[in-house]
Order: C-alpha cells, then structure tokens, then sequence
C-alpha cells in the first residue's frame, strides 16, 4: 500500500476533531443544514467513523485493484470531498457564518482526496459504473449507522442514570440487507456486516413509553 494513503485517516481525524470541538453548538442554529446534536453523541459517532476510515485503508492497502474495500475507500474519499462543499462552504455561505469543519476541510480533506481519488483513477483501482452505484448506498449506510451509534450513545447514558430500566435497540438487519442487494447490482463481493441502524434508524425505549 502506498505511504500517502495514510494521509485520508490523518486528515480526517484532523477534521472531526474540530468538528467535535464547535459542530455541537453550531448545530442549534444552523436551521436545515444540520440537525442540534449533543456533545457527547456527536463524538462518539466521530469516533466511530474515523476508526472506520482507519480500517478500510488498512484493507484497501492489502485487498488489491478493484475489490469492495478498494471501492469502499475511494467513495469514503469522494464522499467527504463532497461534505467539504455540502455542507461546510454552502452553510458558511448561505447562513453568513463560519461552519465548523470547513477550514480543516479545505486545508487538508479536499488536496488528499482530490490526489487519492486521481491517483486511483489513474491505475484504474476503480470502475466509474461501479463505483457510482457502490458511493450512492454507501454514503446512505453510513449516514443510517452514524445516527445508530448517536442514539446508541443517548441510551448508554440513560442506562447509567437509570439501570433499572430495560432499555433496547432494535435489530440491525435492513442496512446488511441494503448492502447486500447493491452488491449483488455492482456484481461485488461482500463481506458480513454485523451492525446496521434497521428500519426506521431508531432505538426502542422498553419500559418508558
């Protein structure tokens, strides 16, 4: 694997830890470019998705040209190209106030993505037919999983407040069941996935309703 591949995961930690640190309470007047989201739930959803961006470069590094982790990690590239404009640069423009994520965005995501993505076009790691189709479920899965890991997060702290409650989430198949169909359409492997946010993306609270 080539050493600048590296650079993805280090620009986005770099980016999430200043949208950890200013999103939360941006985010309580930023109106339809984002939801108000906790402190505490927003980063762990960080977390989770820098861990993730870790781990897929460690199998793209070592599956090869045109594999599923070397699709999933140039549309995890692509896909926070896009969030540099959309919707750090539109929210700064359209709300007339600096949108948490877009400096780290501009100085570090957009010049590594930009290169990664043209140098995997160029040796041909990726197929535009496939990796069209793969970005466009892919970036719905994962936003899916990042609000299960956020409500996830809401009901570890309601467990530690109040222990005698039976507090569940619901089963995590529809999202496994996405990605198995998109994969079977981009004639794909796919590996299991033993987490998904479900039908409707929202946690059962048993014994508060």
């Amino acid at each position: 694997m080539p050493w600048f591949f590296w650079l993805f995961p280090l620009a986005f930690a770099v980016h999430n830890i200043e949208e950890a640190l200013f999103l939360p309470g941006w985010s309580k007047s930023a109106g339809r470019f984002h939801k108000p989201v906790g402190e505490f739930e927003f980063v762990f959803a960080l977390v989770v998705l820098t861990t993730a961006s870790v781990v897929i470069t460690v199998l793209a590094g070592s599956a090869g040209k045109q594999t599923l982790p070397s699709y999933l990690f140039f549309a995890f590239n692509f896909g926070m190209l896009v969030n540099v404009f959309y919707p750090h640069l539109t929210a700064t423009i359209v709300l007339k106030r600096y949108c948490p994520g877009l400096f780290t965005g501009v100085l570090f995501l957009v010049p590594t993505t930009g290169y990664l993505l043209l140098y995997g076009l160029t040796i041909t790691m990726f197929c535009f037919r496939c990796f069209g189709s793969l970005l466009f479920h892919l970036l719905h899965w994962l936003s899916d999983l990042s609000r299960c890991f956020s409500q996830s997060a809401e009901v570890f702290k309601m467990r530690l407040r109040r222990p005698e409650l039976e507090i569940t989430c619901p089963s995590f198949a529809t999202g496994q069941r996405r990605l198995e169909r998109d994969s079977l359409r981009t004639h794909l492997p796919l590996a299991p996935v033993s987490i998904d946010p479900g039908e409707t993306g929202r946690i059962g609270y048993l014994g508060l309703t």
